[in-house]
């Protein structure tokens, strides 16, 4: 993609950006003064609001796309443009990659797929790479700035895609993801920050589409609707459940309530699922987290097929 243009926003200077810039012409960097705080969604809008195309693709810095996820953005951009979706990952599956694995790469060298750590995200919303419109972008109110540091803002801004504008969807392909050092994540998961981060973000999952009309408008503040739709007693954390010897499942205890503690099974994450988003979103969510496990024994298969008919047959009778 020679063409295309590369937006940067900064908060502070960076020497690295401005090598990109000096041999690359369609780098556009974007100065952002607002203190000593980290701001990443006033970035991020920033630099949306700078760009001159009607796509805009985001990649996290620990990303690698190769040349089959490429493809896929420029299928991504036809179904953007036809408005089949609201927001569209080009990819269907993440790599992660060791240490050592990620240094072949980045080194020029070629890596054995089948020797990499396959994962899922349960409620995974605009992590690694995602497409979307500028003026979806737009009709959402970009992102929330109510949000500091990082943590939950993407899932944010993804439910109000979804809500306002049109469904997730996805195309076939891989994306890598590059090791990296976790610096104090813990801590910094545990903090108020982060905490709050996250219970802005249930509010806006929990929002009706009245009141999520009414705060992007700008008639209502989100900290107005904070008590309204918190819910007490919620983990702010994400459980992390190896469910099979390839795949491990990570799931948002904000928005579900399932108890850190507890002995987690696939049963117990649909009941969550289904007290929260009711019977008829089982399927849909079956299809896009549970079906796409590459080694599901014929016991889970069961155990998920089973629930999946008792939720079909809940809403048949009239009890949703």
């Amino acid at each position: 993609m020679p063409d295309a243009e590369i937006v940067i926003a900064e908060q502070g200077e960076s020497s690295q950006s401005e090598k990109l810039s000096t041999y690359n012409p369609h780098v556009k960097r974007i100065q952002v003064d607002d203190g000593t705080r980290f701001h990443k969604t006033k970035l991020l809008n920033e630099a949306i609001k700078a760009a001159e195309s009607d796509v805009i693709v985001m990649v996290d810095a620990d990303s690698y796309l190769n040349d089959e996820a490429a493809k896929s953005i420029e299928n991504g951009t036809e179904l953007l443009r036809r408005n089949c979706c609201g927001i569209l990952y080009p990819y269907d599956g993440v790599d992660y990659l060791t240490e050592a694995h990620t240094r072949t790469l980045l080194g020029g060298g070629t890596i054995n797929s089948k020797f990499c750590f396959h994962g899922v995200h349960i409620q995974r919303q605009t992590g690694l790479c995602n497409m979307y419109l500028k003026s979806t972008w737009e009709a959402v109110g970009g992102f929330d700035e109510d949000f500091y540091e990082w943590g939950a803002e993407d899932d944010a801004f993804t439910y109000k895609i979804k809500r306002l504008v049109g469904p997730v969807c996805r195309t076939t392909g891989y994306i890598y993801h590059l090791f990296h050092p976790q610096v104090n994540t813990q801590t910094y998961q545990a903090s108020s920050v982060y905490t709050y981060n996250r219970k802005l973000c249930a509010c806006i999952r929990r929002m009706t589409k009245e009141d999520l009309d009414d705060y992007v408008a700008k008639k209502v503040t989100l900290n107005e609707l904070v008590e309204k739709y918190d819910k007490k007693k919620r983990l702010n954390v994400r459980l992390r459940w190896a469910c099979t010897p390839k795949t491990l499942l990570t799931i948002d205890t904000t928005i579900y309530d399932i108890d850190y503690e507890e002995e987690i099974s696939f049963t117990k994450i649909l009941q969550a699922v289904m007290a929260e988003d009711g019977p008829g979103y089982i399927p849909t969510f079956v299809q896009e987290i549970f079906d796409p496990i590459p080694d599901l024994s014929d016991e889970q298969r069961k155990e998920i097929a089973d629930f999946v008919e008792k939720s079909k047959q809940i809403v048949e009778n009239g009890d949703e």
